[in-house]
Parts: structure tokens; C-alpha cells; sequence
């Protein structure tokens, strides 16, 4: 469902919402499913004269989702496209891990390639229309807008520290040849419990203390 509403350049927002009216460079829908909780919904960048309209027109393609689900040849193309992105997802051993530890975390039984196939193939247009009227039904969205003063109210203060680095208000920063110098009084220090200093290292000098030269005290 989500692949065909907003899922891919061929996805219905993508033709609607970028291609027919170009109201935005970016949009796309999206999920995360937890145990118990999750979420799905719609992300579009676009200009701020522009948001009113693009929300619009997001919610009309939600309200037509609901009201009429996917035409035959969609969910065919829908279903060929997540069997492809399944196994391609699968490819990497790392990914094949993951799988494995949330069958665990959810408590769910293991599915082999061909079972999770079996499962997309039986998806039917009555299974569609239910999931869209569930999570796509506009009435029951939440809009959440970041606009440019919110942007700027929340990165000036980084940038501020930065430039203030950069011109030196905090001290000077040592340069690239004091940071690879051992004897700069920059350098970590490492005492033993007597006070006896065991060595200075910096990041590129680790070594230098060795597990040995510190005491067991």
C-alpha cells in the first residue's frame, strides 16, 4: 500500500504531487511498525507559499486511497516490487542478522523467503482498502510543519559556537603540529597512584602508554 501510494517515482504522490503540479521536489510516504506502536505518514518538502496547497492535494490522494484502494494493474506492480526489494534486503549478512533479531525481539515465528512471498502474493484489494482506511483515512492525520524561522532558531545557535571557535573566543587550538608533537603541554597525561607520571599520548599516540607501565594499584 504504502509503495504504491508514495513509494517510488511511479507511486501516485510522486506523479501527483512532483510531476503533474510540481508542488515539491521531495515526497514520499513512510512507516515504522513497532510491538506496539508505530507510525505512517506523508513527508513533502516544499515552498511555504506552497504548503497549504501541497497538504491539500496530499489529502485528496489520501481520500481516494480510502474511498476506491489500488486499481488491479498497481497492486500486481506493487506486489513485484516488494518481492524484489525482499530479496535484494536479504542480500547482505548483516541484513539476514536483523531479520533474525526481530523475529526474536517481537516474539514472532521465523518466515523463509518463499512463505513471506506466498504472503505478498495473497495480499487482495479487500486487504488494501481496510490498511488505507486505518492509516491513511485524512481525518486522522496529524500535520507537523518545520518552516525556515524554525530552521534558524534551531541551527543559529550551533553555528554561533562554531564561528566562535573558528575566530579563536574559546583560546587558541593547538595546530595540526602541536597535536602530533608529544611534548606539548596539550598532551593527556597518565599518573600512577604514586604520582609518577607513566607517559603523555595524544589521539595518534595511544601506544605510547602500554598496559604494562601502569600499576596493578
Amino acid at each position: 500500500l504504502s509503495n504504491a501510494f508514495g513509494g517510488g517515482m511511479s507511486s501516485r504522490l510522486f506523479q501527483k504531487v512532483r510531476e503533474e503540479l510540481g508542488l515539491a521536489y521531495a515526497v514520499y510516504s513512510f512507516q515504522s511498525f513497532y510491538k506496539a506502536a508505530g507510525v505512517a505518514g506523508v513527508y513533502v518538502a516544499t515552498r511555504p507559499e506552497w504548503a497549504d496547497r501541497a497538504a491539500d492535494v496530499i489529502k485528496a490522494e489520501m481520500r481516494e486511497l480510502c474511498r476506491s484502494g489500488l486499481t488491479d494493474d498497481e497492486l500486481a506492480d506493487m506486489k513485484s516490487q516488494v518481492k524484489g526489494q525482499l530479496v535484494l534486503s536479504l542480500e547482505g549478512s548483516g541484513s539476514r542478522l536483523h531479520r533474525l533479531a526481530g523475529t526474536a525481539l517481537y516474539d514472532k515465528p521465523y518466515l523463509t523467503v518463499d512463505e513471506l512471498m506466498q504472503r505478498v502474493d495473497a495480499v487482495t484489494h479487500a486487504d488494501i482498502q481496510s490498511l488505507a482506511e486505518e492509516y491513511f483515512d485524512p481525518e486522522k492525520q496529524v500535520v507537523l510543519r518545520l518552516v525556515a524561522y524554525a530552521f534558524i532558531a534551531v541551527t543559529a545557535p550551533v553555528l554561533l559556537l562554531v564561528l566562535l571557535v573558528w575566530i579563536g573566543f574559546f583560546g587558541k587550538l593547538p595546530d595540526k603540529d602541536a597535536l602530533t608533537n608529544i611534548k606539548h603541554p596539550a598532551a593527556s597525561e597518565v599518573y600512577s597512584a604514586d604520582s609518577v607520571l607513566l607517559g603523555r599520548y595524544f589521539v595518534q599516540e595511544r601506544a605510547f602508554v602500554k598496559p604494562e607501565d601502569i600499576p596493578t594499584s
